[in-house]
């Protein structure tokens, strides 16, 4: 096994790729992670990431003029490739029937609730995180994750009337052009939701006292690391856009999406 992933890392295959690929062997052989002799694969740099930087082959195949409306869909929803597959016309919801909805999951006492019922609820309360009036229900995300998805950005208009022009249970995507940059729009609404809550680091409060030096310190800045060393975010903001994106940890955010800042 190891002389097979040593192969394909020789073959220049990106570190991503090899590493889920020595994860899954290593899962279905059943080789414990502490075994000295579990292949260790090559260190994932932020630097090496291929996907979404700069022109591709694949870029000469697509017509930005021809995909004009899909590509203002992606940069105001954020959604993967696989949530625009099954975004269906009854999924746009709007604040009003959110709040209704939470309104009425909060009528019932916290001792009487199911457990779907308050995973339901955190899902609408993060809702309250944005200051949008449209939404789109995501059924299911990545890792099965349910939630409520901002739509923002000048062509917010555009795309909720999209939507309500699809029927309830029709697609509101019949085909999604292969060669679309669907993770680099992404990239963009992630971006733009960072910027539109993040405070200046200057103005963020130190709060914090580090125990071994007695210095403050600002909890609510992440500092970046490797190529991007030195450079800090609001923690606040990137946790918001992490949950715009259905992702749970916000260092994800940072490494993944937020770009240009």
């Amino acid at each position: 096994m190891n002389e097979w992933l040593q192969a394909r890392a020789d073959q220049g295959l990106s570190t991503w790729t090899v590493q889920l690929e020595a994860k899954a062997l290593g899962k279905l052989y059943g080789i414990n992670p502490e075994d000295e002799n579990y292949f260790n694969p090559p260190k994932r740099n932020r630097e090496d990431i291929k996907r979404s930087r700069g022109d591709r082959v694949r870029d000469k195949h697509f017509s930005v003029t021809n995909n004009d409306e899909l590509i203002k869909f992606c940069k105001g929803t954020g959604l993967r490739r696989s949530e625009l597959g099954m975004l269906k016309g009854g999924d746009l919801v709007t604040k009003e029937e959110i709040e209704r909805e939470i309104a009425v999951i909060e009528s019932v006492p916290v001792q009487e609730r199911t457990p779907a019922e308050e995973k339901r609820l955190g899902v609408l309360q993060d809702t309250r995180l944005f200051d949008c009036r449209y939404y789109i229900h995501v059924r299911n995300g990545k890792g099965g994750r349910e939630r409520v998805s901002p739509i923002i950005g000048k062509n917010a208009a555009q795309i909720v009337e999209r939507i309500r022009n699809t029927p309830n249970d029709e697609k509101v995507w019949q085909h999604i052009h292969q060669s679309a940059d669907i993770h680099g729009y992404r990239a963009e609404y992630a971006t733009d939701i960072y910027r539109a809550h993040a405070r200046p680091i200057e103005e963020i409060p130190y709060d914090r006292v580090n125990k071994g030096t007695g210095r403050k310190f600002q909890s609510d800045v992440y500092t970046c690391r490797k190529d991007e060393s030195g450079k800090k975010l609001d923690k606040k903001a990137m946790l918001i856009c992490s949950k715009a994106l259905g992702h749970n940890r916000i260092e994800v955010v940072a490494n993944n999406y937020i770009r240009g800042l």
